[in-house]
């Protein structure tokens, strides 16, 4: 087949999954390979850490950052209406802060993953989240290799939790 033809089969077929959560899956050429498409939110007050959090996220295909939000407050009514898989959060923004927001989603009954993104090093702090459930917790600054040790996780876990889902 000519070249034309293959780059129309390599199209992104769009589809629901199993779980009916709204997840997409991408599949790879000629259906081989499937792979989750991971909803991902960023909330940051800075503009320019959001640009540079949001290419972080979108160099791994698998995930997508659907919306940017500056406060925990703007971002919870999306919530509630948008399935989201991920939220990248800053610790220290307006409104409400890190720990503040984590409570409220709780408190809705939303259960997406946090990767918490700040520049708060305080380990009383860092403990209050972890056992508030968070995924993983990124200090400012941070290489990109530390971001996407935090990804690769998130992914880690899902896939090992949807595996282990699937057998039950």
């Amino acid at each position: 087949p000519d070249q034309t033809a293959c780059r129309q089969r390599e199209r992104r077929d769009l589809h629901r999954d199993r779980t009916g959560r709204g997840h997409l899956l991408y599949h790879h050429i000629y259906g081989k390979e499937a792979y989750p498409m991971y909803h991902v939110i960023l909330i940051e007050d800075d503009p320019m850490v959001a640009s540079i959090n949001k290419q972080y996220v979108e160099v791994t295909p698998e995930f997508r950052v659907d919306r940017i939000f500056k406060n925990g407050s703007e971002a919870l009514p999306y919530l509630k209406t948008n399935p989201t898989d991920l939220i990248i959060l800053d610790y220290y923004t307006p409104v409400m802060n890190g720990g503040e927001f984590l409570d409220a989603l709780h408190n809705a009954g939303l259960t997406p993953s946090v990767i918490m993104v700040t520049s708060a090093n305080d380990t009383d702090i860092v403990r209050s989240l972890l056992n508030r459930g968070i995924t993983d917790y990124l200090v400012k600054p941070f290489e990109y290799t530390r971001f996407k040790t935090a990804l690769d996780r998130f992914t880690e876990t899902k896939k090992y939790l949807e595996h282990s889902h699937g057998r039950s």
